[in-house]
């Protein structure tokens, strides 16, 4: 397989199955060396590449069952980038803003531990967690959209389309490996 995605892009690439989804998206993030060839970021191997240069949110959100909402979308931010408390409840609460409309239920589902939320919660946060910690490549899983309503998966993907284009540096890339419900154009 051999592609580009730039910056600014928002794509589709389309694999045989679940398992090269997978696959894929440890390489992309350098957890996985390809067996031939080499995942090129920015004119860096993956491997090589800074951590959180590219991060991945699962299509069941990817969360940490035992820990709350608010622990597993920040703490990676924390980590990794040494962001500073202030700044990143900055940014945790304009997303929470954008994609939890109901300021009534940021409390609770910030508290929630995510094994006792519902999928299409354990999705959200998932989205809130990279949409916090920024990478440049954000890599999804299509099935994020999977099992969620029309208006949900639609607003979750304007505002992952909000977040890319709010930095030109950002690009996103959706792993499938059936249809999709997401618009945007295939890796060729």
């Amino acid at each position: 397989m051999s592609f580009s995605l730039n910056a600014g892009q928002c794509k589709v690439l389309l694999l045989p199955g679940k398992d090269a989804k997978h696959v894929v998206s440890d390489m992309i993030v350098g957890e996985l060396l390809p067996e031939q060839g080499e995942v090129i970021l920015d004119g860096v191997a993956a491997a090589d590449c800074e951590v959180g240069k590219a991060g991945v949110i699962q299509g069941n959100g990817g969360m940490i069952s035992n820990l709350k909402v608010w622990e597993n979308i920040t703490l990676p931010g924390w980590y990794h980038a040494a962001k500073q408390k202030r700044k990143m409840e900055e940014v945790v609460a304009k997303w929470l803003g954008v994609l939890v409309p109901d300021v009534t239920d940021w409390e609770r589902f910030m508290a929630s531990p995510v094994g006792k939320l519902r999928n299409s919660e354990r999705k959200l946060a998932g989205i809130m967690r990279m949409l916090v910690t920024a990478p440049d490549l954000l890599v999804l899983d299509a099935a994020l959209f999977d099992e969620v309503e029309e208006a949900k998966a639609t607003r979750w993907r304007e505002v992952i389309e909000q977040y890319q284009g709010e930095n030109p540096a950002r690009a996103v890339l959706a792993l499938c490996h059936q249809g999709t419900r997401l618009p945007w154009a295939k890796v060729e």
